[in-house]
């Protein structure tokens, strides 16, 4: 039986080049990695490429070539910050880039905007806008990486409001309270 992802990703209508989700592969409980399957919609998001269906409010993931960026950093600037402003209304926002911070500074891409503007509006743009960036270096790596970053957002949020996983320090706490439950009765069978 094929693991299947516990969501489904939304990919935007209107992403040119969408990741298929093909490659990913899951550890099953004796450790084998099993090619996994992950259900995938095609909608028109209002902002960015890639959600889990039913968060489109709460997870986006807007993908970048590295000509894409350079474009985005010069021509396309104004209309690309107006899509930060989008983003920066959405709760857990991320830029995926499919360069490494090396390759765009190796001059890959020819254009007239400098290496080191690019890196300065990333930088600005993530205090700017709570964007998160990503350098994924490949496409390959940055479709697993877009999947990772699904994956445990929904595994934070979505699992947690339902009851499936605990709060950050709950585990802790239980063990705590446990310790002292079984010294309170170690104590009480002494006396």
């Amino acid at each position: 039986m094929v693991p299947t992802a516990p969501f489904t990703v939304i990919v935007d209508s209107r992403e040119q080049l969408p990741y298929s989700f093909a490659g990913i592969k899951s550890r099953t409980r004796d450790g084998e990695q099993k090619r996994m399957w992950v259900p995938t919609v095609t909608a028109a998001l209002e902002t960015g490429d890639y959600s889990i269906r039913g968060h489109e409010h709460d997870i986006v993931i807007e993908r970048k070539t590295m000509p894409d960026l350079f474009n985005c950093c010069g021509n396309d600037r104004r209309r690309f910050e107006d899509e930060l402003e989008r983003l920066a209304s959405i709760r857990s926002a991320h830029l995926m880039i499919e360069a490494s911070l090396g390759q765009i500074f190796s001059g890959a891409v020819a254009s007239k905007i400098s290496r080191k503007s690019v890196v300065a509006s990333l930088l600005a743009w993530q205090a700017r806008y709570h964007v998160h960036v990503w350098f994924g270096q490949t496409r390959a790596y940055s479709e697993w990486l877009t999947y990772q970053i699904l994956h445990r957002w929904h595994d934070d949020h979505v699992r947690r409001e339902a009851g499936e996983i605990l709060e950050p320090g709950a585990a802790v706490l239980h063990e705590h309270q446990a310790r002292v439950r079984e010294h309170e009765h170690r104590c009480r069978e002494a006396a």
